[in-house]
């Protein structure tokens, strides 16, 4: 099927990404996906046929968006995924990044252990109003929690996040700066936006708590 000069949407160029390779990437595409090694790459024609594809708006704004994509072969492995869109007269991809660990099942952890989490938070907010502002640098509010971070596989606790003192990060593991873990924001005013080269996936799960991952 010949391609549609009109096409604008971020559908649009997400079906770019599903079904061809962005052939006429000064048109569609921008940014670091037009260059490097991996000109072009990741996209759909790289994947199987037999592989089944999920893809979930993320966040849209009047410049920027993000889109997650979920990739589910037969042997079960799954390989997730994320768009980065620039609007740039029309949408283009600026940028895809690739990770194992999925979405899902981060997700669904948290949902089976949410009265879990929920406790968690409150014991390091009530140790955290509990000392003094000069001290709360030097707390190590992960070796007091130590049994409930084990039972709800979390390797960190850290509190602060985005210039908020009761929002807080836990992290699940990572290597370096590539970083899995949930976020609790007491209000959306501190949720940070998404970016291809930090933080690459914000997903929201509901009453503050978000996934996340970082690169």
């Amino acid at each position: 099927m010949q391609r549609a000069k009109t096409h604008t949407t971020i559908a649009a160029r997400r079906a770019d990404f599903q079904h061809r390779y962005l052939q006429e990437l000064d048109q569609y595409a921008t940014g670091e996906y037009t260059s490097g090694e991996t000109k072009g790459h990741p996209v759909g024609t790289d994947i199987n046929v037999n592989i089944k594809k999920k893809f979930l708006l993320l966040e849209q704004k009047d410049s920027a968006a993000v889109v997650a994509f979920r990739f589910d072969g037969p042997d079960s492995i799954g390989l997730d995924g994320y768009l980065f869109f620039k609007k740039e007269g029309i949408w283009k991809l600026g940028n895809a990044k690739l990770t194992l660990a999925s979405d899902e099942a981060i997700i669904a952890h948290f949902n089976t252990h949410k009265v879990d989490f929920e406790q968690l938070r409150h014991k390091v907010l009530d140790r955290l109003q509990s000392t003094k502002p000069e001290s709360r640098d030097t707390l190590n509010i992960a070796s007091e929690v130590k049994p409930d971070l084990r039972r709800l596989l979390i390797q960190s606790v850290h509190t602060g996040q985005n210039g908020c003192e009761e929002c807080m990060e836990f992290l699940i593991g990572g290597v370096l700066d590539n970083t899995v873990g949930y976020y609790y924001f007491t209000d959306k005013k501190y949720v940070p936006a998404m970016s291809p080269d930090r933080l690459i996936m914000l997903r929201e799960i509901g009453h503050g708590w978000y996934v996340f991952k970082t690169t």
